[in-house]
């Protein structure tokens, strides 16, 4: 009888943490878009309450940095009047 009672127990942790997961996902909003410079998709996860923004996927720091490294890495190799990279332009 002691096995049969675990196994209830066990059970009824397992609906409850279910439960416990559907409840977050009736609690938030997905919000699916592309993102205008990177042409990434970006995934926002919105609290439907408040309506505030809970978590961007990738974050919007992650998305400023892409475009920091993509407008420094265009600058770094691309090729001035010469047919030289900047990289090389500058004089010593």
């Amino acid at each position: 009888m002691q096995r049969s009672v675990a196994t209830d127990g066990q059970t009824l942790d397992q609906a409850v943490e279910r439960l416990n997961q559907f409840a977050q996902t009736v609690q938030r909003k997905l919000e699916f878009s592309v993102d205008e410079q990177s042409g990434k998709a970006v995934i926002k996860v919105i609290d439907k309450e408040s309506g505030e923004m809970v978590r961007s996927i990738p974050s919007e720091e992650i998305l400023e940095m892409q475009q920091r490294l993509r407008e420094t890495s265009e600058a770094i190799f691309k090729t001035g009047n010469e047919g030289i990279s900047l990289l090389f332009q500058a004089k010593a």
